[in-house]
């Protein structure tokens, strides 16, 4: 106890004694703040690259299965045409009545044989512009998976409620 006391009396002196420098600390320590702030990854979880992407596509309420089905073989074949996949399982159809969406999930080649996976993606949109009638979301397969629900998004916000009234 004595021990603390005295340091704490030798520090507080000091820093009385050297004001200006004690200053200088403080402006080093805010500039290093922000500077930190500006380079640091914003989000939730950071991105990563397990190379694996989970693709929903949605096309218009009233398509028929075949012409789901159709869509959906267009967009695979657009993913098992880019040099950076391995290879692409797809279904069409998610049930609950839901024929107008559709799940790809996607391997990508190893991190070696591609550049990142923001550069996969944003040539893979490129390309996928061309199949008209048909939205596509992808999204990198993370790690850690928050939820129980699968979203077009990285986020989804969920509100439940006994009285539905509530939740309006």
């Amino acid at each position: 106890h004595d021990f603390v006391t005295r340091c704490y009396d030798w520090l507080l002196s000091f820093c009385l004694r050297h004001t200006f420098l004690v200053f200088l600390v403080f402006i080093g320590t805010a500039a290093a703040s922000v500077w930190l702030i500006e380079v640091s990854p914003k989000g939730f979880f950071p991105q990563e690259d397990i190379g694996q992407i989970s693709v929903t596509t949605v096309a218009r309420q009233d398509i028929s299965f075949d012409a789901m089905a159709k869509l959906q073989g267009q967009v695979a074949s657009v993913f098992s045409h880019s040099p950076y996949v391995d290879h692409v399982a797809w279904s069409a159809g998610s049930g609950n009545n839901a024929l107008n969406q559709g799940q790809l999930f996607v391997q990508l080649k190893d991190k070696d044989k591609r550049p990142d996976i923001e550069k996969v993606l944003s040539d893979l949109r490129k390309q996928l512009a061309g199949v008209a009638g048909i939205e596509t979301y992808m999204q990198p397969v993370q790690n850690l998976r928050l939820g129980s629900r699968s979203s077009a998004s990285a986020y989804q916000l969920v509100v439940q409620g006994l009285d539905t009234g509530q939740t309006d």
